[in-house]
C-alpha cells in the first residue's frame, strides 16, 4: 500500500507540476506580439493544413506501395 501511496503522490505532483506550467504559458497574443509566432488568417491556416495534409498522403501512399513492392517480390519489408 506504501508503494501505490507514492505513486499516487508522484502522478499528482506531475499533474501539478504541468498545471503550473500552462498556467505561466503566454497566451496567444503574447506570443504574436513578441514576434514568437506569426498571426495567420483562417484561409492561411487552412492552405498550411490542406499542403500538410497532401505530404502526409504522398508520404503513406509511397510507404504502401513499397510494402506492396516488397511483397510481390517475396522480401521481407524493413
Amino acid at each position: 500500500m506504501h508503494v501505490f501511496a507514492g505513486r499516487l503522490a508522484a502522478k499528482i505532483a506531475r499533474k501539478d507540476s504541468l498545471a503550473l506550467k500552462l498556467a505561466l504559458r503566454p497566451n496567444r497574443q503574447e506570443l504574436i506580439a513578441r514576434n514568437i509566432i506569426h498571426e495567420e488568417s483562417e484561409n492561411e491556416r487552412m492552405e498550411n493544413k490542406e499542403a500538410i495534409g497532401a505530404r502526409l498522403i504522398r508520404y503513406l501512399f509511397s510507404r504502401l506501395l513499397i510494402m506492396q513492392s516488397a511483397c510481390i517480390l517475396n522480401l521481407q519489408p524493413w
